[in-house]
This record gives structure tokens, C-alpha cells and sequence, in this order.
């Protein structure tokens, strides 16, 4: 399943990054690419070895062949270099050669040209794929060989060594794992605001190694001593380019500090640096119009390529001095810089539609005369202290509001305070930088997309990111069908969120907690939704705790990636499985829960590992639990009855390594398959006492006798009551 978050984000994201600072100026091109079929014209190849300090061979490194010239790597498609507004895909394609384990490597059929050879390794990861790919979190670097001219028909030997013995060591703090690392003996060209296009010139020639960094965390091993320049792009959640230089010395390890990133889509820095503030100024005083014809005009007149429908070329132009409008002089990369941040900052008005932290002593812009004035319930918000408790007044509001302080947002009850909006974003969007706690409480909130919103940033109802936040007794009802309201709630950043006593009807994925956020989803009922119920995505920390989810179409809860608690939960005729187990390796507990009717009780991938005791799995459709092999389940003291199978193990590693202990069985079609029943397993009726009335506590038997089944049958009496009591409210007329 893929995470509404990531979808339509990451990457693609990063193909317009490049080119949006700078749209007032026209697209940026770093030339127009050859492309002949590999095999064309003349050839001749590189052979090498790549060894350690000593002399002795590495294996399982990774070669990449680079131009010399641009130090851009080659295509395996085309063996030609990426150009430039290619650089955010090209991890998928990067030509690149493996060691053996005598340390050799070989490119055949290069075009005869001057090439850079650069060379880099992962701790435990002996197969790479793909260049980009998120491989590891500990790179070893092996050193970089220049100026390697390849003659047709001839062969160019070539040694890599390492370059040094120093570390850096990273963590940004970005809770995904699309963050994009390259390091270099040489300084970015421009600001980072101008993204991918300032990492061109000297700092692509000099590039020593990459990463994606999972989680925003990397350490770099055979760093060389002296400065060395780091620059950075991460797609989603702190997202944004970044550049930063640390000084690397012999032996010792580096910490390289959290540095805000330059985005105009998260909290990263919006204004200039210093140094480009009198030419931001400048440019902002420009009509945009008029801006754009002086570029151009400053730019050709530099002697800098321009191109009457694509605009200028400035790959390798970027120091080239242009007179401002003032008659001052600049570079043409400080001048697309300083633009960039007036078009970031405009970026950032609309967006947030309030000034963008704009810098100290400036007055903000006046807002658009076109902008809707804020409603009285965010005008009452904006006007409360912080920690203030502010009652909602009853009826229905129909504006999105935010909240940037810590306070409590009170409704006398759901059915009287009511937010519904169609907006192109959240209902709620609540975002504090993680100074107090935000409180929800008592109210309905009613939301879709609006029709034709595409590419929005937050599609959900009510968005959580770096906040303490509570959210009890509320209510979510999706005013659409589930492509028009995707989200119900979604936790990102540095969040804690408390989700108790709410209920969620629809929702193609109604809780979600993002990468690295922490919290307890309690006592709540969800129902008949898209594709999951309640979600813990890669390093969340969440637990969920006597809650109803029942009638989604693939999963009641799912963890991928993260940490999962589940206890005393209440999961019924969800289609493809009750707890999804997937699609990263997660860990965690799962007790004390009755799941009836699902497709799978259990689904569990990769070397998922969890404790699963004392839980009740009755007529599921395809099994009770289904775990791959690679999977570390700890399985005991459960009752699995009436399922078409009651624990299947599949085939994916060498062997099993779940742990399978004692169980009760009982009238399933098959009790286990690619798999063995303990000799202490039960074959009998577990003797439920009344489970017609929702009670499946055990009569005296072998089962009560092996403390088998439900530790606290009365709390999942109590959710199987409250399930009818509900549904059946929720169908009558």
C-alpha cells in the first residue's frame, strides 16, 4: 500500500524544485543533451581495482563513472551525462559497476572522453540495486580517481584508494527516507534556494560520495582532512534544500548540527541570508513583469546564453558579475538566488496565507486584496493567550482555521459545534514548533477536498505537525467519497498526539501518524473506510488501546516501519487483514485483541517482530495469522477458531524464524500450513462462555487451564457492546 503522504510527493516534488525559484526567469537548462544508443561511435572502456588502506581488495563497492568536465554521472541507458533538470531522477538509471571479490570493476563501451571514477560501500550490504536507493545508514567511501581518458578501443587501468580516515556523522532529523546527501571537497555554487542548480560547477566535479538517508540519519567513513561542503534535498515533512561545511580531521568522527532547510512548503528558512538582502530588495522592488525583461537583458548582455523560449542557460555561468537595476554589480547566481527568495516568499504568503517569518524590522506585505478575512473563530483564536482555554461557539463554521500556540479548543459536544469546509487543504491545521500542547475537544468536523484540488500539500481533515496535541471526544465525517477526503487526521514531525474517545466514519486512511511522531489512539471507533483505519509509519512510536475498527477495505491497523502496541482492540470484517504487518520491517505486541471476520487476522512481512499472545482470531477468510518466514513472531496462548486456516507461515527466507508456541484450535479448515502445531497445542472447544452475548471468557477446560485466549474478556465485552449499540444507532432511519 503506498502512504498518502509520499504519493504524488518526494521526488516528483523535487523535478519542479529546481526550476520553480527561478519561473519568473525562465526554465534553467544545462544544455541539450546527446543521447545515441550505447554503441555508438567510438569506444574504449575502463578496468580498475578499488582497495583498502592496506592494499587489500574491496568487494561489494560500488563504481560510478562520471564526466570529468561536469563530474555529472553517466546513464546505463544512454552512457551519456544526466543534464541538469535531470539531476532529481537519475538515481534510478545511474550507470554504475560492483566489485568482485578480487575488488575489480569494469565499464565496456564508454565514448572515448575524459571520465572521474568515484567509489563508495555499505556496511552489511554486499547487493546494490539502484544508486539511490535508500542502501544504509553507514557509507564507507573508497576514493575518487580523475582525469581517467578513455581512447577508442583502448582500455584505461585505474587504482581507487581511500582518501582519509575521518567521519562525519548526520542526523537532520527528517522523518523520511528521501533525503538526498552529497558531500564534496568543493563549495556549492550558489544559495541553496536555488536547489539542484547550485550544485553544479566545482562541487559536482569534487563530489566524493551520496547517500539517501534513511530517516535523515548517515555516517561517512574515509573522509579526507580539511573542509568538506555537504549539501542536502529532502522531499516531504522538513523538506527543502540545504547546504552546510564542516572540517573533517584524521581519525575523529564529526557531528554535523541540524540546519534549517530553505523550503517554501515547510517550516526550513524562508528570507535571505544577510548577504543577499540589498539584491532581494532590489529585485522585490520590480514590477514582476519588468523584473523578468531585465533579467534577461542583464543576463545576455553578461554574455550569459539565453534562449528566447527556454531562457537562460546558466550551468557554468553562475560567478559571471550583471548590473543590477541600481547599477551595482552582483553574480548572475547571487542575483537568481535573491529572486528565488522573492518568489519563496510569495510562495509562502499564499500558501499559509499570513506573512512568511518575514525578516526583522521589514513590515509584512499587505494581503491581497482578494484574500478571504479570517473567520470569528480564527479571529478568536489568533486573539487568545497562549494556554487560554477558548469555547467554540454552537452551531456550524464553515472556515479552516489554524492553531500556532498552545491552548485548548473546547466544543460543548459534537452534535453542537460543528466545522465543515471544502477547502483545498485541512479543516484544522494545528502547528506549534513544539512549544506547549494544543487540547481538541467536543466537536464534529466535516470535511472534503474542494472539487478539482490537486497537488495539495495536506490533504487530510485535521493536520498535526511538531505539536503536542490531544484530540478527545471529537467526531470526523468525511463529506465526500474517498478520493476527495483521503485523511482523517495526520500526525507529522516532531508530534505526540492523543487521539481518545473520537469516532471516524469513511476515510480512505483515517489515523495516521507520520515518520518518527509518537502516540496512543484510545477508546475510539472507526468504520467503514478506505484502505486503513489506524496507521504508525517508519520509527513512530504508537500504541492502540481498546478501540473498535471494523469494515475497511484492505486494513484495521497497519505498522510499517515503526513501533505497534496493540491491546484490548475490538477488529471486525475488515477486508484484507485485521493488523497489517507491513511493508518495512516493525516491531511491537499484540494482546489481548478479538478479531472476527477479517481476511487475515494477522498479515506480517519482512522480519517483522512482534509478541503475539492471548488474543482471539475467529472466521477469518484466508487465515488466522499469515506470516513470511523472515518474520520474528513470538506466537502463543491464542485461540484460533472457525478460520478457513488458522496460521500459515510462507515461504520467503532459507528457514522459519517465528517462534511458534502453544495454542488452542479448534474447527478451523486447516489448523497450520508450511508449519507445526507445538506437541502442547490444544485441539479442543475453548468453551467460550456466551460469545452469542459478547462474552468470551472460558469456562473451566484445557484452555482457562493453560491461560489460553483473552486476558480481560469484560473490556472486550464492553467494545463489542458498544459496536452494536452504534452501528445499530448509526442505521436506523
Amino acid at each position: 500500500m503506498c502512504d498518502p503522504a509520499a504519493c504524488g510527493g518526494g521526488w516528483k516534488r523535487a523535478s519542479m524544485t529546481a526550476v520553480w525559484v527561478v519561473t519568473m526567469l525562465g526554465t534553467l537548462h544545462g544544455g541539450t543533451p546527446y543521447t545515441p544508443a550505447p554503441g555508438d561511435g567510438p569506444a574504449g572502456a575502463i578496468s580498475g581495482m578499488v582497495t583498502g588502506a592496506g592494499g587489500q581488495p574491496v568487494s561489494g563497492a560500488v563504481v560510478v563513472v562520471c564526466e570529468q568536465a561536469g563530474g555529472i554521472p553517466l546513464s546505463r541507458g544512454t552512457l551519456q551525462p544526466f543534464i541538469q533538470d535531470r539531476a532529481h531522477a537519475m538515481g534510478d538509471d545511474i550507470l554504475f559497476s560492483l566489485t568482485g571479490a578480487d575488488g575489480r570493476f569494469t565499464f565496456e563501451k564508454l565514448p572515448i572522453g575524459v571520465y572521474r571514477a568515484v567509489a563508495q560501500s555499505w556496511k552489511n550490504k554486499t547487493t546494490v540495486r539502484v544508486l539511490l536507493e535508500v542502501n544504509g545508514e553507514e557509507v564507507e567511501l573508497h576514493g575518487v580517481a580523475n582525469d581517467i581518458r578513455v581512447a577508442e578501443g583502448a582500455t584505461a587501468d585505474v587504482v581507487l584508494r581511500p582518501l582519509g580516515t575521518g567521519a562525519l556523522r548526520m542526523d537532520q532529523q527528517v522523518p523520511n527516507d528521501e533525503t538526498l546527501l552529497i558531500l564534496s571537497t568543493a563549495p556549492p555554487s550558489a544559495d541553496p534556494v536555488l536547489g539542484f542548480v547550485s550544485w553544479t560547477g566545482p562541487f559536482l566535479r569534487q563530489a566524493i560520495g551520496c547517500n539517501r538517508m534513511p530517516g535523515g540519519r548517515t555516517v561517512v567513513h574515509g573522509l579526507p582532512e580539511g573542509r568538506l561542503h555537504v549539501a542536502m534535498f529532502a522531499a516531504d515533512n522538513v523538506p527543502g534544500f540545504l547546504d552546510a561545511q564542516v572540517q573533517i580531521r584524521p581519525g575523529q568522527t564529526t557531528l554535523l548540527p541540524c540546519t534549517p532547510f530553505v523550503a517554501g512548503w515547510s517550516d526550513g528558512r524562508h528570507d535571505p541570508p544577510p548577504e543577499l538582502v540589498p539584491i532581494y530588495d532590489e529585485i522585490k522592488a520590480l514590477p514582476r513583469a519588468e523584473s523578468q525583461r531585465w533579467f534577461m537583458k542583464a543576463l545576455a548582455a553578461a554574455g550569459v546564453p539565453v534562449d528566447p523560449q527556454k531562457g537562460p542557460h546558466v550551468s557554468g555561468h553562475l560567478d559571471t558579475e550583471i548590473v543590477l537595476p541600481s547599477g551595482r554589480k552582483a553574480t548572475a547566481g547571487q542575483a537568481l538566488a535573491a529572486a528565488g527568495y522573492v518568489q519563496l516568499q510569495a510562495s509562502v504568503a499564499r500558501r499559509t496565507g499570513r506573512d512568511p517569518a518575514a525578516r526583522s524590522g521589514q513590515p509584512a506585505p499587505a494581503a491581497p486584496r482578494s484574500a478571504a478575512p479570517p473567520s470569528e473563530l480564527q479571529r478568536r483564536i489568533d486573539a487568545a493567550q497562549p494556554g487560554a482555554t477558548l469555547t467554540v461557539p454552537q452551531g456550524t463554521h464553515t472556515s479552516p482555521v489554524r492553531i500556532g500556540k498552545p491552548l485548548t479548543l473546547k466544543g460543548s459536544s459534537p452534535q453542537e459545534c460543528i466545522l465543515e469546509v471544502t477547502p483545498h487543504g485541512p479543516a484544522l491545521f494545528v502547528e506549534t514548533g513544539g512549544q506547549g500542547e494544543v487540547s481538541l475537544e467536543g466537536l464534529t468536523i466535516k470535511w472534503q477536498l474542494a472539487e478539482g484540488a490537486t497537488a495539495v500539500e495536506q490533504p487530510v481533515a485535521l493536520a498535526v505537525k511538531d505539536t503536542k496535541v490531544s484530540v478527545r471526544h471529537c467526531r470526523f465525517v468525511p463529506l465526500g467519497d474517498l478520493p476527495r477526503t483521503p485523511m482523517a487526521i495526520r500526525i507529522e514531525g516532531r508530534s505526540h498526539a492523543t487521539i481518545s474517545d473520537c469516532r471516524f466514519e469513511g476515510f480512505d486512511f483515517a489515523i495516521n501518524y507520520g515518520l518518527g511522531t509518537e502516540g496512543l489512539v484510545e477508546d475510539c471507533f472507526l468504520r467503514d473506510g478506505g484502505h486503513q483505519g489506524v496507521t504508525g509509519y517508519d520509527r513512530s512510536t504508537l500504541r492502540v488501546e481498546r478501540t473498535i475498527v471494523s469494515g475497511f477495505k484492505y486494513h484495521a491497523l497497519r505498522c510499517t516501519g515503526g513501533t505497534l502496541h496493540a491491546k484490548d482492540n475490538l477488529l471486525l470484517n475488515n477486508r484484507v487483514s485485521g493488523i497489517c504487518l507491513g511493508n518495512k520491517d516493525g516491531q511491537g505486541s499484540i494482546t489481548n485483541t478479538l478479531m472476527i471476520g477479517n481476511g487475515e487476522g494477522i498479515a506480517a512481512f519482512y522480519q517483522a517482530r512482534f509478541e503475539v499472545h492471548n488474543n482471539v482470531i475467529l472466521d477469518a477468510t484466508t487465515a488466522g495469522i499469515g506470516a513470511w518466514d523472515t518474520c520474528h513472531l513470538n506466537i502463543s496462548n491464542n485461540i484460533f477458531q472457525g478460520n478457513a486456516k488458522a496460521l500459515v507461515i510462507y515461504p520467503q527466507g532459507a528457514q522459519n524464524t517465528n517462534t511458534i508456541g502453544a495454542n488452542t484450535f479448534w474447527r478451523n479448515t486447516v489448523d497450520t500450513e508450511n508449519c507445526r502445531r507445538t506437541h502442547d497445542s490444544l485441539l479442543a472447544d475453548p468453551l467460550f462462555q456466551a460469545p452469542g452475548t459478547g462474552d468470551y471468557s472460558l469456562h473451566p477446560g484445557p484452555s482457562l487451564d493453560r491461560h489460553h485466549g483473552l486476558t480481560d474478556p469484560q473490556v472486550i465485552r464492553q467494545l463489542l457492546d458498544r459496536w452494536k449499540t452504534e452501528t445499530q444507532a448509526s442505521t436506523e432511519p
